[in-house]
């Protein structure tokens, strides 16, 4: 991701638009819209819950290989311990129960990085949001972010 991709991105707000079904085959997909101030554009992501490695592409990130699954805070294992201690932190009570957390595990394979996401709730100054723990290693390098949203509730999609 380029300089001034990561400068507008960090200026910018964003608002996520997340909508979840179930296929015909059971299969949990939840897809997400990313847009930044002004309306532009941002990624799209379409993800199937079940563990199966798919190859995404888009402008921000490259050809992504990933991978989503239900999990419990109890149930998020790396090998780093650091980076297990960070997607374990923060969640709310009601993430101790198994499938309340999404787990996403996603690669560029050119770029050599590996990104790891936990989704969820936590408490944030006595405000519930919508959470991701977010850990990204390329070689011995590890980056850690936590991003917080504001959540609306459901939206009529009328």
């Amino acid at each position: 991701m380029g300089w001034l991709i990561r400068k507008s991105i960090g200026l910018a707000t964003i608002t996520v638009y997340i909508r979840s079904h179930t296929d015909e085959d059971g299969k949990l997909h939840i897809d997400i819209d990313n847009n930044l101030t002004g309306g532009i554009k941002g990624t799209t992501e379409h993800r199937t819950i079940d563990g199966n490695i798919r190859v995404h592409e888009d402008y921000i990130f490259g050809a992504v290989h990933s991978h989503s699954i239900l999990v419990s805070v109890g149930t998020i294992k790396d090998e780093k311990p650091e980076i297990e201690a960070h997607l374990k932190d923060g969640w709310l009570p009601e993430c101790e129960a198994e499938g309340s957390l999404v787990y996403t595990v996603a690669d560029n394979r050119n770029k050599g990085w590996t990104a790891r996401q936990v989704w969820g709730f936590q408490d944030v100054g006595g405000k519930r949001m919508y959470a991701r723990n977010v850990a990204v290693s390329k070689g011995d390098q590890i980056a850690k972010a936590k991003f917080f949203y504001d959540y609306l509730g459901p939206v009529d999609e009328k």
